[in-house]
């Protein structure tokens, strides 16, 4: 009876021992025992993603159609094709440079100030030189930056060629920026639908460690559209408002010389004219000069004043010298 005893006992602990070893083994990342978990790396913003974030069906089906999330490929695509769609409106940043030369200075400066303001414009920056040929200067000269609407860009051109003075140079341009409006356009519709996302996953984080993350991600997303924003506001401006340059250079009149000829006594009469001229002219400089050098003269005077005292009392002595030896010479005879 004991032997049968011990025999079944056996025979239990061995079906135990076969069931315990037939068990499949725990994989290696689960095997990380508490204490090794507290010290493992903290989850990538992927992997917070992952975490949080509701089920690849519920997602698709919150979002509408034109803001599914896209893959980089299929983005990148519509980004590119986004600027150059058939019927997108182009946007070119036009600019042009004028050299004008103009014998009615006045006339035209205020022609083309006043209708940059009549065409809704502005005048950027203005500035003058020189002196007026009326005045006897070499002539005034204008440096203008001015701004109209794009719409009415040609329109103001024409007026220019054909209102203002002789067009001396002439430099126009135009810079196609619709690739570089419309990406940048798809890639703030892309940034804010990243930041919408991060907000649904930052409102589902526990983790401190995730939601500091989470948090410095959202703000950089912010900065970045901002900073696009910015750029989409720049091209805009400089899309709907042309340049124009202008440098208005004022130009003497042309003078029309005609030649008569002239009968004798009008060729007698310009003589007379011009001898008399000559000699009013050599007076009048006779004159100032002894005006001019009155100072001098009456220092020369004096000197000469006294030269001549000095002179005529040496020539009195002189004589007198002469005549009392004349009279000693006389006495001595007799």
């Amino acid at each position: 009876m004991r032997k049968i005893l011990v025999t079944i006992i056996s025979l239990v602990f061995t079906l135990f021992l076969a069931v315990g070893c037939a068990a499949p083994a725990a994989p290696a990342s689960e095997a990380v025992s508490a204490p090794d978990a507290a010290f493992a790396p903290a989850a990538d913003e992927g992997s917070l993603s992952k975490q949080y974030a509701p089920p690849a069906a519920d997602a698709a089906a919150e979002l509408p159609a034109s803001e599914a999330p896209l893959d980089p490929e299929t983005e990148e695509a519509q980004s590119v094709a986004g600027g150059g769609a058939i019927g997108t409106p182009r946007k070119v940043v036009k600019a042009v440079s004028y050299s004008i030369e103009t014998m009615e200075y006045d006339k035209d400066k205020m022609f083309l100030e006043q209708r940059v303001a009549t065409l809704g414009g502005y005048v950027e920056k203005s500035e003058m030189y020189g002196m007026s040929i009326s005045e006897g200067g070499d002539g005034r000269q204008m440096q203008m930056v001015a701004w109209v609407p794009s719409d009415r860009y040609n329109s103001f051109l024409n007026e220019i060629e054909g209102n203002t003075g002789k067009i001396v140079s002439k430099n126009q341009s135009g810079q196609d920026v619709t690739q570089q409006y419309y990406d940048t356009e798809a890639r703030v519709k892309t940034l804010k639908l990243q930041q919408e996302r991060m907000e649904a996953i930052l409102a589902k984080a526990e983790k401190l460690d995730d939601i500091i993350k989470l948090d410095k991600e959202i703000t950089r997303i912010q900065t970045e559209v901002e900073s696009l924003t910015e750029t989409l506001r720049r091209l805009d401006n400089i899309v709907d408002m042309s340049r124009i340059d202008i440098v208005l250079t004022e130009k003497e009149p042309i003078k029309i010389f005609t030649t008569t000829e002239t009968t004798l006594g009008e060729r007698i009469g310009k003589g007379l004219s011009a001898t008399l001229s000559g000699l009013i002219k050599f007076f009048e400089g006779f004159l100032v000069f002894i005006v001019a050098a009155l100072p001098v003269l009456i220092i020369l005077a004096i000197i000469a004043v006294i030269i001549l005292l000095i002179i005529r009392r040496n020539n009195r002595k002189n004589r007198e010298r002469r005549r009392l030896r004349d009279e000693t010479k006389a006495d001595t005879k007799e």
